[in-house]
C-alpha cells in the first residue's frame, strides 16, 4: 500500500508506530513552506527590517517545527537530495540568513534593524 504525496509527516510517524514492521519511506513533498510579509506596509517597508528578518530567523527550526525534523532547508526550489535543481546547502548557507548556524547572524540581524547593512 502506498500513499505518495498524501501522508503528512505526523501520519507517517504514526503508521511506523503503530506497525514497526512495516517498511515506510517518507518520499519529500513538493510544498515549499514559506513566511509571507507585505513589503508595502509598517514596519515591513523599511529594508533594513527585512534584512533583520532574514538574519534573525532560524530556518532549521521552522522547517523542524512544521516537518517534524523531516524537512530539508532551501530556497525556491525543493532542495538536494530530492530536488534536481536546488542549491546544495553549502551555497545555500552563503546567502544573506541561511546560516546553517545563526548565532553568528544575530548580531548582523541587530544591526540591520537598526538601520545599519549587515554582512549577511
Amino acid at each position: 500500500m502506498t500513499f505518495p504525496y498524501s501522508l503528512s509527516v505526523a501520519q507517517f510517524h504514526d503508521t511506523r508506530s503503530q506497525m514497526p514492521q512495516a517498511i515506510c519511506e517518507l518520499s519529500p513533498g513538493g510544498v515549499n513552506r514559506h513566511l509571507l510579509i507585505n513589503r508595502e506596509k509598517p514596519p515591513f517597508n523599511d529594508p533594513n527590517m527585512r534584512q533583520a528578518m532574514a538574519l534573525a530567523i532560524d530556518r532549521k527550526a521552522f522547517i523542524d517545527i512544521i516537518d517534524q525534523g523531516e524537512g530539508e532547508i532551501g530556497g525556491i526550489l525543493q532542495p538536494p537530495p530530492a530536488g534536481l535543481w536546488g542549491m546544495p546547502q553549502q551555497e545555500a548557507a552563503k546567502l544573506t540568513g541561511y546560516r546553517i548556524d545563526i548565532k553568528p547572524s544575530e548580531g548582523d540581524a541587530q544591526a540591520a534593524g537598526e538601520g545599519q547593512a549587515g554582512p549577511g
